[in-house]
């Protein structure tokens, strides 16, 4: 067997001939083509295509690391079967991960383990030695860098500058919120010499996470410097951050405590000591390169993405570890076939699949005969590598007890959570050993899943945990694939919650981190009445204060309304009282007067009495001056009064008015209090400055201005020009600005307009029949429209370009609506269903709605929790959006139904009929 090797490296080369005499660079040029060509025509096809062991390295150390994993393998492929065992255990891992010491075990990832550690070097040469390995759930990432990398670079010393490399394994999880102090104690670990620090670990964890740079040069150096001291040679360590997609999936990692473990990351990578080598789901991917420290922790060659194994690396995955335990596969007489080639055979239909294959072979092992030989009988009667994981966890699940059956539903809320970062796919996550076996039918569920494989324990400080041993069980175990799909949307809603949760906590439960009024507060509610299993006392507790603060605020609200109108009638009755008084103040005047004149004719009557009565006639005449200046005064008062107040009222009404004007131009609403408006608040100030002195004029005009401006006040008329399609309209809507019309036509096309200028806007929405319906979502981005070709489509409302995948029904879709926060879509359909889709993928969500006739129109609640459909089946019903379940009975009629809506309140449902009737 020949093994041939060229060093890639041109700079060198010019270096090398640059020491020779200027008459020899032409012979050493011509040297190089003519082994060029020998390496072309020896070892490459036409196509450039490497036929046999040609290999080339960048540099010296490269060379060593694969010339010592090709001699390996080559030997292993001399010594084949009859070579003494070498490996007494099982040489499968089961869905457990190749650690450092199952390398002599781990193999199919040669090329990746050689590729990586050049890539670490040459990071390392450009100042930040980090690499993060990228790949899909099950690609084997975490068993790459421990058994491949990790132990390449503990075992084989091919970095003459390095005289020791220690692996310090770190799981974010473990290390919940304070990520800094977990992590120190890990490194102390492997860096017992932290340990000797005048400084306590504490500290150290404290200046980690504020000045990581200035610490490590304060502490971690100089532990460095006794390790190499002690080992006589340069100590370096590889940090292995394993799993690193926990930073989002775990709710009590916050995005500040994420970017912060980055930096500090970024910061080891960089200080000469470290190397990081991070795995990272790649589903996460997107997620991660929001952060900068990631991109820079990634870039250049720090990117690693880990494919599935091609067949050759499968077959030596498949047959190299029993061969060092001595065991063999059967092989078929008549055909000669082997049971390791089936079995390739069955892997390579999907690659990807890592961890079932692993599992299906450590059972082969488990279940072999006494001669150590792995039969066809065994591998065909587990269900081969597909079916061997389910079957096997089926079976462990029947063989317990009813009550320790009865249990899992109680535990797989601690097991399983959703990944509200990634693609919202059920995950695993830890949890206490103490609460998975708090009764005795989960003691005897958790120890036979333990025992059995499918659960593994660590320690979260001193604290035992447990965790499923991989999330193929997921999909593969048939009660838990179930329980998943049925609490898929409650595990969402739930993950969300527990971050907001945890947020709350950590912020010392401010009562502005409680869950907001409206979607949030109202999924609460919901986990509360129809999923309180799930949830943790913790989470429960959250929930109930969230409902309980926003009740207190309601309630204040309304108190706050009562005492405003109060004021107002208190305000009112004064101003009539005030009016009452001067009026029988005048009525007093005007007797007085009269009685005067009365005595003055008396007077001229009879002389005898005219004295007398002329000084009565006097001192009356001038009571009743001095009344009717009292009350001219009083009324003077009064009105000044009622002048100011009413001027106040009036300033106040322009200032609401310019708040509220303010806003709508920004494309917000600004409200008052609860449930009222600044434009009422504003028309309500503006009434009573009228009702203080009904002569303002300029409150009068300014309030029949506003309403004129409101289009409920205005006369209707038309604007513009007509906004034309070249068949029958079928519907027309502005958007929530106002400032665009959507319209949809027979001709299958929607249009986008400038409401100003009656011109389109992008290009045609087209469909391949007649489109029934258009609208906008709330902020205005997209439209969603229905359409004759079976399907409604999202649109982007600025280009006309369709977004995502059509949301496809059996027959014509005849409306589409979005829902409150514009993140869902409900279609209704003449297939006799209406069906409710995540606006961002195109996907359902949850069942049909299913009628007994076509269904003509669905729309969402104001809150979105709930969906009401109009049917020619004669009937409108409401729905729960969560669960896809009818609330209540059918709300009916004599004919067909042709729309339903809710009030804006929610609480009232409005539906058209054609039996000539509209109910509420």
């Amino acid at each position: 067997m020949i093994l041939a090797y060229a060093r890639q490296d041109e700079q060198g080369f010019q270096q090398g001939v640059l020491k020779h005499p200027v008459d020899r660079w032409q012979e050493l040029v011509a040297q190089r083509e003519l082994a060029k060509s020998f390496i072309q025509e020896q070892f490459h096809d036409a196509n450039g295509r490497n036929l046999r062991a040609y290999h080339s390295y960048p540099e010296p150390v490269s060379f060593a690391q694969r010339l010592h994993t090709h001699l390996q393998g080559v030997l292993e492929e001399l010594l084949g079967v009859d070579a003494a065992p070498t490996w007494l255990s099982d040489p499968y891992r089961g869905l457990q991960f190749f650690d450092v010491e199952h390398a002599p075990i781990f193999h199919g990832r040669d090329e990746e383990t050689c590729d990586i550690l050049q890539r670490l070097r040459e990071r390392a040469q450009s100042g930040c030695s980090s690499v993060v390995i990228v790949g899909a759930s099950g690609s084997g990432k975490s068993s790459l860098a421990r058994a491949g990398v990790a132990a390449a670079l503990t075992q084989h010393a091919y970095d003459e500058q390095v005289k020791t490399w220690r692996v310090v394994p770190f799981f974010p999880s473990l290390g919940g919120s304070d990520l800094a102090t977990s992590l120190t104690r890990t490194l102390a670990e492997q860096l017992p010499e932290l340990r000797n620090s005048a400084t306590a670990l504490e500290d150290i964890a404290a200046g980690l996470a504020k000045d990581p740079t200035l610490t490590i040069k304060l502490s971690l150096a100089p532990a460095f410097a006794r390790a190499a001291e002690a080992e006589k040679g340069v100590v370096k360590l590889l940090l292995l951050v394993d799993q690193l997609e926990e930073l989002w999936t775990d709710r009590r990692i916050t995005a500040e405590d994420r970017s912060k473990f980055l930096d500090l990351l970024e910061t080891l990578a960089r200080c000469g000591h470290v190397a990081v080598l991070a795995t990272l789901r790649s589903d996460f991917y997107p997620h991660a390169q929001r952060e900068p420290a990631f991109l820079r922790l990634k870039e250049g060659q720090g990117h690693c993405d880990l494919l599935p194994p091609g067949a050759a690396a499968l077959q030596r995955l498949i047959t190299e570890p029993p061969r060092l335990a001595g065991l063999t596969f059967e092989r078929e007489e008549k055909t000669g076939r082997t049971l390791d080639q089936l079995i390739l055979q069955d892997a390579s239909r999907d690659p990807a699949a890592l961890p079932l294959l692993q599992y299906a072979l450590s059972e082969l092992y488990q279940q072999r005969e006494l001669n150590r030989t792995l039969t066809f009988a065994a591998y065909q009667a587990m269900g081969g590598v597909e079916g061997g994981l389910g079957k096997r966890a089926a079976a462990t699940f029947d063989s317990l007890p009813e009550d320790a059956r009865a249990a899992l539903p109680e535990i797989l809320p601690l097991l399983v959570t959703v990944d509200v970062a990634g693609e919202q796919s059920a995950v695993r996550r830890r949890a206490l050993l103490s609460d998975l076996t708090s009764t005795p039918a989960r003691a005897t569920l958790t120890e036979s899943l333990i025992a059995a494989r499918f659960l593994t324990t660590d320690r979260e400080g001193e604290t035992p945990i447990a965790s499923l041993a991989h999330e193929a069980l997921l999909r593969r175990w048939e009660q838990l694939a179930t329980w998943v799909a049925d609490n898929r949307d409650h595990l969402r809603i739930r993950a969300r919650v527990e971050h907001s949760q945890h947020h709350w906590d950590q912020q010392h439960r401010d009562p502005s981190l409680l869950l907001s009024a409206g979607l949030p507060l109202e999924e609460g509610k919901q986990l509360l009445a129809q999923a309180k299993s799930l949830l943790s006392a913790e989470t429960t507790a959250y929930l109930q204060t969230s409902i309980s603060h926003h009740t207190a605020l309601q309630f204040r609200a309304r108190r706050l309304r009562r005492a405003v109108m109060s004021g107002m009638i208190v305000l009112t009755v004064v101003a009539l009282v005030g009016g009452v008084t001067a009026w029988f103040k005048q009525r007093e005047a005007d007797f007085n007067a009269t009685a005067a004149k009365a005595s003055a004719t008396t007077a001229g009557k009879e002389k005898t009495e005219a004295q007398r009565q002329e000084k009565i006639a006097d001192e009356n005449a001038k009571r009743a001056t001095e009344n009717a200046r009292l009350t001219s005064e009083a009324n003077d008062h009064q009105r000044a009064l009622l002048h100011r107040a009413s001027q106040a009222d009036y300033a106040s009404a322009l200032k609401v008015w310019q708040e509220d004007d303010t806003a709508r131009q920004n494309g917000g609403w600004a409200p008052s209090l609860p449930g009222i408006s600044k434009w009422h608040e504003a028309v309500a100030l503006c009434l009573r400055a009228l009702e203080s002195e009904p002569a303002n004029r300029q409150a009068s005009e300014w309030l029949s201005f506003k309403l004129w401006q409101m289009p409920r006040f205005r006369q209707s008329h038309h604007s513009g020009k007509p906004l034309r399609h070249k068949n029958r309209v079928n519907s027309a809507s502005f958007s929530p600005d106002g400032t665009r019309v959507v319209t949809a036509s027979f001709d299958k096309t929607a249009r986008v307009w400038d409401a100003a200028s009656s011109k389109p806007i992008g290009e045609p929405l087209r469909h391949d029949g007649a489109v029934n319906s258009a609208s906008f979502s709330p902020d205005g981005t997209r439209v969603v429209t229905a359409s004759f070709d079976k399907t409604a489509r999202v649109w982007d409302a600025a280009s006309g370009q369709p977004l995502g995948e059509p949301l496809r029904h059996k027959d014509i879709v005849r409306s589409a609506s979005f829902s409150p926060d514009g993140t869902r879509v409900v279609t209704a359909s003449e297939d006799k269903t209406a069906r409710m889709w995540d606006a961002a993928s195109s996907k359902p969500i949850g069942e049909p709605l299913r009628h007994d006739g076509a269904v003509n129109s669905a729309s969402f609640s104001p809150d979105g929790t709930r969906v009401v459909t109009a049917n020619d089946d004669k009937t409108a019903q409401m729905w729960d959006a969560a669960s896809s379940k009818p609330i209540g009975e059918p709300l009916r009629h004599d004919g067909a139904v042709n729309s339903a809506s809710f009030s804006p309140d929610g609480t009232r449902v409005v539906t058209a009929s054609e039996d000539k009737t509209a109910r509420m």
